[in-house]
């Protein structure tokens, strides 16, 4: 990207698509902060207190974030299970497969975990009862859980 006279650093508000996301201090030319970015409220001018606000707003954030780690790691780290149960036929198949927002809300329900769709590593949606070994990756820690699927 090419930079053609001032250059102005500012705060983005929300995701803007090739510039960069929510809450990134960035650096544009003046005319587009001014014409495109400022009107529209996605971004706001780093002053030094607006980038003091920013700093402690992502400090806060980190901790959440290491929090919510720990406390994965303390209710999840060695042979966690969650138990899910779904209709199936004599066979063994299930009416309707197991997939990774189902494996979510039995973490959440069993064990009062939130976690997001993109922790859970899912190859395939499960089809069969029995227990299946899943993956779990949330920040740097990663680890297997075991779904057992029973059927109802």
């Amino acid at each position: 990207m090419r930079y053609y006279g001032e250059h102005m650093r500012i705060i983005l508000l929300q995701d803007v698509p090739k510039v960069g996301r929510k809450f990134s201090l960035v650096t544009v030319p003046d005319g587009f902060a001014n014409n495109r970015l400022l009107p529209r409220r996605l971004a706001e001018v780093a002053t030094p207190a607006a980038v003091a606000a920013l700093e402690k707003r992502q400090a806060k954030r980190r901790a959440s974030e290491e929090a919510h780690e720990d406390n994965v790691r303390t209710k999840l780290g060695k042979d966690a299970s969650v138990t899910i149960t779904v209709k199936a036929d004599d066979a063994g198949h299930l009416y309707k497969k197991v997939h990774v927002h189902d494996i979510v809300q039995a973490i959440a329900r069993e064990h009062a975990i939130d976690l997001r769709d993109e922790a859970v590593l899912l190859d395939a949606p499960i089809h069969l009862v029995g227990d299946h070994p899943v993956r779990i990756s949330v920040a740097d820690f990663h680890f297997t859980i075991t779904v057992q699927v029973r059927a109802a």
